[in-house]
């Protein structure tokens, strides 16, 4: 399956940049400040407008209506402080990295780049520990899976949702989701009320909606987030107010955050204060995971004809041993 190359491109493993403190016995206690949210789904979900809207800078990622993906590779940016997009994720001092990746399903194989299996290694890339610049947290702590309410939710959608559990491991990318919709405009332009519009998504969606850490999705009017691109003069990052996405988006966050605290499911990498993250070798175990295994009678057919071949490799050397005997007697 095309999931199989993703993890190729992952680095060497290192440590996640800390703060250190001290516990009640004294002993040095490593605690991750820096954390990671990255944007993930189809081609024209709008994964860069919403990057845009958490950004500190003035609009790092490119977004333009296309026929075809726009974004390439991964890059990142700091978020808006405080926390994520302006909003405090919890009482203490955290910062957080915001990651626009390709879109998957794009149909173009002809665009360098552009295929599932290229696009699976970009997002791999986030949880790269050798790629700073990417990410400096080296590792992932949200998942925010972004779909275009502007239309239907199509197979290729859903499909996007199995690759990256394939890739991840599904319940350690289920428990760190939350669900964007994008053009929530369009929908109220409509006159489309946001409960209506979820009670006619496929049953799939449901389904994966009542199994991720995050809960009920967040809607984004993220008109006007992109204006140095020409889409709206009107921006969403006004002074002095946040927006109720972003306020939203950290509701769904701090719900994930309880699930993964919650959860018995740990990350297999060597550092404990990573165990609530998805890190480099969290993949790596997804990838050994999805390796196909023998079936009981498969493995006992190798085992016979392992042992025969044993058998027969003694039985020829014993023979030529006496063979050699008798020919010197």
């Amino acid at each position: 399956p095309r999931v199989c190359r993703a993890f190729a491109l992952l680095g060497s493993f290192g440590d996640t940049p800390r703060h250190r403190a001290m516990s009640a016995d004294g002993d040095e206690v490593r605690r991750t400040t820096e954390r990671c949210i990255v944007l993930v789904g189809a081609v024209g979900a709008g994964k860069s407008s919403v990057g845009n809207a958490l950004a500190s800078g003035q609009n790092p990622f490119t977004a333009r209506r296309s026929a075809s993906g726009v974004t390439s590779t991964s890059s990142g940016a700091a978020c808006a402080g405080p926390g994520l997009g302006g909003v405090a994720i919890v009482d203490g001092n955290e910062t957080w990295w915001v990651i626009d990746t390709p879109g998957l399903s794009d149909g173009n194989e002809t665009k360098p780049g552009s295929s599932d299996d290229e696009v699976l290694g970009e997002i791999v890339r986030c949880c790269a520990s050798s790629d700073h610049r990417l990410n400096p947290t080296f590792g992932i702590d949200i998942f925010a899976l972004v779909f275009n309410a502007s239309g239907r939710v199509t197979a290729g959608d859903l499909r996007v949702v199995e690759d990256l559990k394939l890739t991840f491991g599904a319940g350690r990318f289920l428990e760190r989701c939350v669900v964007v919709f994008t053009h929530a405009d369009v929908l109220r332009s409509d006159g489309c009320d946001l409960e209506a519009y979820l009670s006619q998504c496929p049953e799939a969606m449901r389904t994966l909606l009542s199994k991720i850490g995050g809960g009920e999705p967040v809607f984004a009017d993220l008109a006007g987030v992109n204006s140095a691109n020409g889409i709206n003069s009107r921006s969403l990052k006004t002074t002095g107010s946040l927006s109720p996405f972003v306020v939203d988006l950290a509701t769904a966050v701090r719900r994930a955050d309880a699930a993964v605290a919650n959860s018995c499911l740990r990350s297999v990498g060597i550092d404990p204060a990573d165990k609530r993250r998805v890190v480099a070798a969290d993949v790596i175990a997804a990838a050994q995971a999805r390796a196909p295994k023998l079936g009981m009678k498969a493995a006992r057919r190798q085992r016979q004809e392992v042992n025969k071949k044993r058998r027969e490799t003694q039985d020829a050397t014993q023979g030529g041993g006496d063979w050699v005997g008798d020919l010197g007697a």
